[in-house]
């Protein structure tokens, strides 16, 4: 078993248990019990089970033999609502909100379709091959004036990694040209 089925699997026991509770309609996972340590479930008052990732989505954690194993709420919903999710294939959020996983939200999609849908409604910004040659000698210039990576990415609407791409020469080669002139 892959570990991202090994964490579905222990979720879905989980809501099986009465542990946990995953609404498609609102996009909510709720805890409604913990597990003892000698595995009694033991009534709790209700509470949203999600936490925000660094990324924007919303995670579960869930926990079996002392072990802590995290996955995307979108991905539980959906799994637990539709079917599997076979490989190659991501849920899009259809509007773009990655807190928004109510089931008429989510679609399955392939990764090449999820990918092409964030560059088309600007959640993801195109990588460097794609960005002006002056955008890559603009990003050295702000570095050499002492501005931080997350600073020269949000001026200029490129990724961190991007900014720090161009100044440390890992760029298409017809970039790299500029850069040394």
């Amino acid at each position: 078993m892959r570990a991202n089925d090994q964490k579905i699997q222990i979720a879905i026991d989980q809501i099986n248990l009465g542990v946990l509770s995953v609404d498609g309609s609102t996009g909510l996972v709720m805890k409604l019990k913990r597990i003892t340590g000698n595995q009694k479930l033991i009534n709790i008052e209700p509470k949203i089970a999600t936490r925000k990732m660094k990324n924007g989505y919303l995670a579960v954690s869930v926990w079996r033999e002392n072990k802590q194993y995290t996955l995307y709420a979108h991905r539980l919903i959906w799994i637990y609502h539709t079917a599997p999710i076979p490989d190659g294939y991501d849920i899009n959020h259809i509007n773009g909100k990655k807190q928004d996983n109510r089931l008429e939200n989510l679609e399955l999609m392939t990764r090449g379709e999820n990918l092409t849908h964030a560059l088309r409604t600007g959640l993801r910004k195109a990588p460097i091959a794609r960005t002006p040659i002056g955008i890559a000698n603009r990003v050295i210039d702000l570095k050499s004036s002492g501005l931080s990576y997350s600073k020269i990415a949000r001026r200029l609407g490129i990724s961190q990694t991007t900014a720090f791409r161009a100044v440390h020469g890992n760029l298409p080669e017809q970039i790299q040209e500029v850069k040394v002139g």
